[in-house]
């Protein structure tokens, strides 16, 4: 029903009311959903309307004061953070599938094994912190360079694929520059061999992910404090996207409008 005010909710404006302040047909319509007053708010992903989150005043009609209007402006921002994480991890497999393509145009730094697994070269694009850590990792092999957050069953995992002299992708792990600064990373390398098919060692590239983990984290957060929040309001509670279709309730929605019954059959239109 929100759709009837798209361009004023695309326009990242608010839309109340008692149900005698709309049309008719509206009224009508706002009744038989047992719903007094409404309060509709824009939910942005980015700089693009994504959805409303909306509240039904089912008990008596009222007004929303402007105080409480801003702060489910802010929860409706922290919704816009959660999509955003969505996005994130729907988008990760292509991304990971571009990565092998991509890897020496966007690559970070490019490195070279020997025979022994180690390091002969390591070369970052950006010199300074990472320079150091360049010249540190020299003479060593991978897990020698005291890399972060892998576990050992990573580690054997992957250290069967190097016995096996195969290509490996993916291989995430975390490490601080000389400034002490945490980094999220992952690199891909292929096995080399000489003209008599004799193994010489590895070659590769390395990307970093710092930023993009950061901001899963950030909404990771958000999204949690969005669900305490929904499930601490004594009103009902119901997020639409912009086809109508309901993604978000909180447990006091169905107890309060019959309509949503079947509330958690997420994805059916309000409609």
């Amino acid at each position: 029903y929100f759709l009837r005010w798209r361009e004023v909710l695309a326009g990242n404006e608010v839309v109340s009311g008692r149900v005698t302040d709309f049309s008719p047909d509206m009224q009508d319509f706002l009744r038989r959903r047992n719903s007094l007053s409404i309060l509709l708010v824009p939910i942005f992903v980015g700089d693009g309307w994504w959805g409303v989150l909306g509240f039904d005043e089912c008990r008596e009609m009222r007004a929303w004061p402007g105080a409480d209007i801003d702060a489910i402006r802010a929860v409706a921002a922290i919704v816009g953070a959660a999509v955003f994480r969505r996005r994130l991890d729907e988008s990760r497999s292509a991304d990971e599938a571009r990565y092998k393509d991509c890897a020496e145009i966007a690559a970070d730094w490019f490195w070279e094994q020997d025979a022994d697994l180690r390091y002969t070269m390591v070369t970052p694009k950006r010199s300074g912190a990472w320079g150091e850590v360049a010249r540190q990792s020299l003479g060593k092999t991978r897990r020698e360079t005291d890399l972060g957050d892998v576990s050992e069953a990573a580690w054997r995992e992957h250290e069967e694929i190097l016995a096996k002299r195969l290509p490996f992708e993916d291989f995430r792990y975390t490490k601080c520059d000389n400034t002490g600064r945490k980094h999220h990373l992952v690199t891909a390398g292929r096995p080399f061999f000489d003209a008599t098919g004799k193994f010489l060692g590895y070659r590769g590239a390395g990307k970093s992910i710092t930023a993009q983990v950061e901001a899963a984290e950030r909404a990771r957060t958000a999204e949690h404090l969005l669900r305490a929040a929904v499930e601490s309001l004594n009103d009902g509670f119901a997020v639409f996207d912009a086809d109508d279709r309901l993604v978000l309730c909180n447990d006091r929605m169905p107890a309060i409008s019959p309509a949503f019954a079947y509330a958690y059959f997420l994805g059916l239109t309000y409609g």
